[in-house]
């Protein structure tokens, strides 16, 4: 009943509720110990079209592979959580640098953009993904403030996405 109550049934990943948890604790030891936690915050891109276009099951589908090619850099994160719809929140605990956090936000993207599921037999539907990354505590030294940067700084990059977008029209 604990697992369920802390984990995103449809993906397995923690839920919003246990990611708060885990970043509250991270935060915490960072007051004690020199090492600084980060937030990663993914949106997927083209998602709402994916849904709207081939129906809520598709959508569950691409989600469930995604969240599992995201289960694949653990290690690298340490907690990975389905955070609403089709955006998801991962916590590094030690990050060493901007670099480093910058470097598994190029991962992610590449994760993401290369899990797809078979729509139609040789056809293949895939996502893109926008992360927004915030270190504690130069970004923000409260859990609520981290998110909030790394929402933001996600919000950012999708709006370069659609000016370039636009601009190769």
């Amino acid at each position: 009943a604990h697992h369920a109550a802390m984990h995103d049934a449809l993906t397995g990943l923690a839920n919003r509720a246990l990611f708060h948890e885990r970043l509250d604790s991270a935060l915490a030891q960072a007051m004690q110990v020199d090492y600084r936690p980060a937030v990663l915050f993914i949106d997927l891109d083209k998602f709402k079209i994916l849904n709207d276009t081939h129906g809520h099951a598709c959508g569950d589908q691409m989600l469930q592979v995604i969240a599992d090619a995201l289960k694949n850099l653990v290690g690298a994160v340490d907690t990975i959580s389905r955070y609403g719809g089709d955006e998801f929140l991962a916590l590094v605990t030690h990050a060493e640098n901007r670099q480093t956090v910058e470097n598994l936000a190029d991962k992610m993207t590449h994760a993401i953009e290369s899990a797809a599921i078979e729509h139609e037999p040789e056809k293949f539907l895939r996502v893109g993904a926008s992360i927004g990354i915030a270190l504690y505590p130069t970004d923000g030294a409260t859990a609520h403030a981290l998110i909030d940067a790394a929402d933001k700084a996600m919000y950012r990059i999708k709006q370069e996405k659609s000016i370039m977008a636009a601009e190769q029209i």
